[in-house]
Protein backbone atom coordinates (compact mmCIF):
# COMPACT_ATOMS: atom_id res chain seq x y z
CA UNK A 1 0.00 0.00 0.00
CA UNK A 2 1.76 3.35 -1.16
CA UNK A 3 -0.16 6.00 0.66
CA UNK A 4 2.47 8.92 -0.45
CA UNK A 5 1.18 10.26 -3.90
CA UNK A 6 2.84 12.88 -6.25
CA UNK A 7 -0.10 15.18 -4.33
CA UNK A 8 1.50 14.43 -0.66
CA UNK A 9 4.86 14.58 -2.27
CA UNK A 10 4.05 18.29 -3.23
CA UNK A 11 2.22 18.68 0.30
CA UNK A 12 5.17 17.35 2.07
CA UNK A 13 7.39 19.68 -0.02
CA UNK A 14 5.49 23.32 0.51
CA UNK A 15 3.97 22.36 4.12
CA UNK A 16 6.50 20.42 5.89
CA UNK A 17 10.42 20.81 4.24
CA UNK A 18 9.81 24.69 3.14
CA UNK A 19 8.91 25.61 6.92
CA UNK A 20 11.41 23.10 8.21
CA UNK A 21 14.45 24.93 6.47
CA UNK A 22 13.00 28.31 7.48
CA UNK A 23 13.17 27.38 10.96
CA UNK A 24 9.14 28.27 11.32
CA UNK A 25 8.30 25.22 13.97
CA UNK A 26 4.52 26.39 14.22
CA UNK A 27 4.22 26.13 10.15
CA UNK A 28 6.07 22.87 10.51
CA UNK A 29 4.12 21.24 12.85
CA UNK A 30 0.43 22.00 11.11
CA UNK A 31 2.02 20.66 8.02
CA UNK A 32 3.06 17.82 9.70
CA UNK A 33 -0.43 17.16 11.49
CA UNK A 34 -2.28 18.06 7.74
CA UNK A 35 -0.16 15.29 5.94
CA UNK A 36 -0.48 12.43 8.86
CA UNK A 37 -4.65 13.47 8.08
CA UNK A 38 -4.46 12.57 4.57
CA UNK A 39 -2.12 9.98 4.57
CA UNK A 40 -4.45 8.00 7.30
CA UNK A 41 -7.30 9.59 5.18
CA UNK A 42 -6.13 7.45 2.36
CA UNK A 43 -5.65 4.05 4.19
CA UNK A 44 -8.76 2.06 2.73
CA UNK A 45 -11.12 1.78 5.77
CA UNK A 46 -11.09 -1.80 6.68
CA UNK A 47 -7.64 -1.64 7.27
CA UNK A 48 -7.02 1.39 9.53
CA UNK A 49 -7.31 -0.13 12.16
CA UNK A 50 -4.21 -2.25 11.32
CA UNK A 51 -2.55 0.52 9.77
CA UNK A 52 -3.42 3.41 11.70
CA UNK A 53 -1.66 6.62 12.81
CA UNK A 54 1.67 4.62 13.84
CA UNK A 55 1.56 3.47 10.23
CA UNK A 56 1.61 6.83 8.64
CA UNK A 57 3.78 8.55 11.06
CA UNK A 58 6.56 5.62 9.95
CA UNK A 59 5.79 6.52 6.29
CA UNK A 60 6.05 10.09 6.56
CA UNK A 61 9.29 9.94 8.99
CA UNK A 62 11.16 7.27 6.13
CA UNK A 63 10.16 9.28 3.29
CA UNK A 64 11.57 12.44 4.78
CA UNK A 65 14.50 10.83 6.30
CA UNK A 66 15.27 8.75 2.72
CA UNK A 67 14.79 11.98 0.79
CA UNK A 68 16.93 14.67 2.27
CA UNK A 69 20.69 12.71 2.47
CA UNK A 70 22.19 15.49 2.46
CA UNK A 71 20.30 17.40 4.97
CA UNK A 72 19.23 14.66 7.38
CA UNK A 73 21.34 16.44 10.57
CA UNK A 74 19.55 19.71 10.17
CA UNK A 75 15.90 17.48 10.11
CA UNK A 76 17.04 15.65 12.82
CA UNK A 77 17.75 18.78 14.93
CA UNK A 78 14.72 20.58 13.90
CA UNK A 79 12.57 17.41 14.84
CA UNK A 80 14.09 17.42 17.90
CA UNK A 81 13.34 21.12 18.80
CA UNK A 82 9.92 20.61 17.65
CA UNK A 83 9.38 17.44 20.20
CA UNK A 84 11.23 19.71 22.56
CA UNK A 85 8.36 22.17 22.10
CA UNK A 86 5.46 19.96 21.58
CA UNK A 87 6.64 18.67 25.19
CA UNK A 88 7.39 22.21 27.04
CA UNK A 89 3.36 23.18 26.06
CA UNK A 90 2.18 20.39 27.25
CA UNK A 91 3.39 20.57 30.87
CA UNK A 92 2.29 24.38 30.37
CA UNK A 93 -1.09 22.83 29.50
CA UNK A 94 -0.65 20.73 32.87
CA UNK A 95 0.06 23.77 35.27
Amino acid sequence: MDLITNNIKQKIQNLILENLFKKNINETEKGIAEVLDILYENIPVNKRISYGAYYTIKILSKFIFEGLDNKKELVYQSLVLVLELNRESCVVCLS
